[in-house]
């Protein structure tokens, strides 16, 4: 590979910036094909300019915001799943999980007055048994995520804050009854902040967001089809997680302000570049 002063030399990358490179020795660090390193590289993952009268880019080789720095990134992430993949297992929430859930949400979403009150997850349960969901490495819960079929008219509810969710009427609550369509809504979902790093913290809520959309497939086994997918955003990572999956803003101005925002998405809308909400159109397809 040609180092930043041999590209100077030869004309290529010139005038290039003490520790900057061309498209192609940023791809050659990252071992990526074109469109994957065009798709990373427009998402602003690693630091890219273009200088004046130019046409091309030039990317951060070193540095916090460098392609190096990417790179290790990445690998730790590889290493992380390799290294948890074997000790998380996903599983419904049995009722004597519901009081830990309720320590965790007030953990981590600042004080029990934002945790759903226990009552009422258990009344959830009573009324779907699939409806919470934990992940647990080894006995420890690391994240929990409560996941509704409901009504439109629960949906609305919760969109233009007429509805809580500890305030959603039961009989809005649906279950999973064979050959019928659903819109589901995604409650709650709260991830371990103790005694782990970010990756970790990441890590956990992926995988829930994974094993919820594997569950998703497996009701198309019953023939219950997802009309459209919801939930409210109530903090910085619960928007990117919303964005991440391919939900959008809800047009209701009444239940949205900076801290809350409604979001969701119908099948017929989801676009090609959300990947899981893809996978679940073309097994629709099948």
């Amino acid at each position: 590979m040609q180092t930043t002063e041999e590209s100077r030399k030869s004309g290529k990358g010139k005038n290039v910036p003490q520790g900057w490179g061309t498209a192609a020795q940023a791809k050659e660090i990252l071992q990526l094909s074109d469109s994957q390193f065009y798709a990373i590289a427009k998402k602003g993952l690693f630091e890219r300019i273009k200088l004046p009268g130019r046409s091309e880019f030039y990317y951060r080789i070193d540095g916090q915001r460098g392609v190096r720095a990417y790179l290790r990134t990445v690998n730790a992430m590889l290493d992380l799943y390799v290294e948890e993949q074997e000790n998380i297992t996903f599983d419904l929430a049995l009722r004597d999980d519901v009081p830990e859930i309720y320590r965790l949400v007030s953990q981590v979403c600042g004080g029990p007055e934002h945790a759903l009150p226990q009552e009422i997850m258990l009344a959830w349960m009573r009324i779907n048994q699939q409806s919470v969901f934990v992940l647990r490495k080894g006995e420890k819960i690391v994240s929990y995520a409560s996941m509704l079929p409901l009504s439109w008219k629960g949906i609305e509810g919760r969109a233009t804050k007429r509805y809580m969710n500890r305030s959603i009427p039961f009989e809005e609550i649906g279950d999973y009854t064979s050959n019928t369509s659903i819109h589901l809504y995604i409650a709650e979902l709260a991830t371990t902040n103790f005694d782990v790093s970010l990756q970790q913290q990441r890590f956990y809520s992926m995988r829930m967001i994974s094993e919820l959309f594997a569950f998703a497939l497996r009701l198309l086994d019953r023939k219950i089809r997802i009309e459209g997918l919801y939930a409210i955003a109530t903090s910085p990572d619960g928007i990117r997680m919303c964005k991440k999956i391919g939900m959008k803003p809800l047009a209701y101005p009444e239940g949205t302000t900076l801290e809350r925002i409604p979001y969701g998405v119908t099948i017929e809308e989801v676009e090609p570049k959300y990947l899981l909400l893809q996978e679940y159109v073309r097994h629709l397809e099948v």
